[in-house]
């Protein structure tokens, strides 16, 4: 969509955008065999993509090396934009991103944890995946509320399977489930919290639950699931831009997109043509 609007209107510098499109399959060293082919063997001017920070972190000194244009549609690791560049403006100032970093995104998900304590929900459980993005936020959150959690762990980004997890929420008599993932997780894990009768609120973050047909995914199981969403989805009139975005969206695709990343992918291509 972004390529086409760029070309209807004249395209970039008077010739043509054209896009290459690997997948790679969330796997690091795929992402960075992509990356190389993209750079060596297709020669490219800008790279856009990475969802998983752990892709983005490998990739990029590879796209930074060849003094190319990288444009961050998803990845929320502050190691790519606020570490990297701090350290070394120089190499990288070829990153730009149009999406949050996990620091900014905490101040969202951050808003339940308080909220539950407001209530006297003081035994906090807290599970949250293995990625980089979610580092900084599981360290300061074990430090910042240690006394009230009573159990905490990081599970896989292709974990499908809480039911150890969720028996130690429900041995430890937890009242919040602070569930933290982007990964297979997020459709699993609300079906066996919701089958398992777990007596904690569900909070945290849920890419799975971005998607509007959520309730159904999920046969219904999602009441009671509290979540947190980075820019606006199914269709949700945030701005007019956004409103038009959505809607633009389901003309081509039959559908509203089920995650944020469409979004900010988007934008961050769009950026591009107007620098």
């Amino acid at each position: 969509m972004a390529i086409k609007a760029i070309n209807d209107a004249g395209g970039l510098l008077g010739r043509k955008v054209e896009g290459i499109f690997y997948d790679n399959k969330a796997d690091p060293n795929e992402a960075k065999n992509a990356t190389e082919r993209l750079l060596y063997k297709d020669k490219v001017d800008v790279i856009l993509g990475f969802w998983r920070s752990d892709l983005v972190i490998v990739a990029q000194p590879l796209v930074m090396e060849a003094k190319k244009i990288l444009l961050i549609g998803g990845a929320s690791t502050p190691v790519a934009t606020l570490e990297r560049i701090k350290k070394d403006y120089k190499t990288n100032k070829y990153t730009f991103t149009t999406t949050v970093n996990t620091y900014l995104t905490m101040l969202s998900m951050e808003r339940g944890v308080i909220e539950a304590l407001k209530m006297d929900y003081k035994k906090i459980a807290l599970l949250v995946e293995k990625a980089a993005w979610c580092d900084p936020l599981f360290d300061e959150w074990s430090k910042k509320y240690a006394k009230n959690i009573v159990y905490s762990t990081r599970f896989s980004t292709t974990a499908t399977d809480f039911s150890v997890e969720f028996s130690q929420v429900q041995s430890q008599r937890c009242r919040y489930l602070a569930f933290i993932t982007t990964g297979k997780g997020g459709t699993p894990s609300v079906k066996q919290w919701y089958d398992m009768q777990i007596p904690a609120v569900y909070v945290g973050y849920n890419v799975d639950s971005q998607d509007p047909n959520f309730s159904q995914v999920t046969e219904g199981k999602t009441q009671g699931v509290a979540g947190s969403t980075v820019g606006g989805v199914a269709g949700w009139p945030i701005t007019p831009k956004s409103g038009k975005f959505y809607e633009d969206y389901k003309k081509v695709y039959g559908a509203y997109p089920i995650a944020y990343t469409n979004g900010v992918s988007y934008d961050a291509l769009m950026v591009w043509p107007m620098r």
